[in-house]
């Protein structure tokens, strides 16, 4: 089995025409998405406000107040509470290879534990995958993780003009369709996209 998980770091839903009907014409990141298929879940809301408590709630499926990352600054790494088990960790026991895109400056910041770094095979194993074009639609259990936080960047960058919204979603696309023109979306048995 082969799972895709694209973090995009900081994407506005509401933004979309895919889940906000509200919206009157579709992005070129709404054309892409319902180009790609599948299902948008629009009811799905994340318990932390920012990319710190989220991601602990996601590699835990608890909320802040019992994950151990009850505000902003707090992040996985490091406020994580130690007994528990992340979902990096619950893969890796099922025989999972898990491949992430951490770059250095985010593990430093406490994107994951020291637990999920023993577990997750490292950046340059993962770069060097997309480059040879090494991921294969075969039968090994796989997850890759990617995270995108160029978005992030471009609202910051534009400090939330709306200019920033334009330009971060066309450095999404450009990522996408970099990495889905080297390999088949179908090779993946589920792809998630997230933020």
């Amino acid at each position: 089995m082969k799972i895709l998980m694209l973090f995009c770091d900081m994407l506005r839903a509401n933004k979309l025409t895919t889940v906000n009907k509200n919206i009157r014409r579709p992005t070129p990141f709404d054309n892409w998405l319902n180009e790609f298929g599948g299902c948008s879940y629009v009811n799905c809301y994340t318990p932390g406000p920012d990319t710190p408590r989220s991601l602990a709630c996601l590699y835990t499926s608890l909320y802040p107040k019992s994950n151990g990352c009850k505000t902003r600054i707090e992040w996985p790494g490091f406020y994580l509470n130690e007994d528990l088990q992340t979902m990096f960790q619950f893969l890796n026991k099922n025989r999972f290879k898990i491949y992430t895109n951490f770059p250095e400056s985010s593990i430093q910041v406490g994107i994951c534990t020291e637990k999920d770094l023993k577990v997750i095979t490292n950046y340059t194993t993962f770069l060097d995958l997309i480059n040879k074009k090494k991921i294969k639609g075969d039968n090994q259990n796989e997850v890759f993780f990617i995270y995108l936080n160029d978005f992030h960047h471009c609202i910051s960058d534009f400090d939330g003009l709306p200019i920033g919204l334009k330009v971060g979603q066309k450095k999404l696309l450009d990522s996408f369709n970099i990495f889905f023109k080297k390999y088949n979306k179908d090779i993946f048995d589920f792809t998630f996209i997230f933020s």
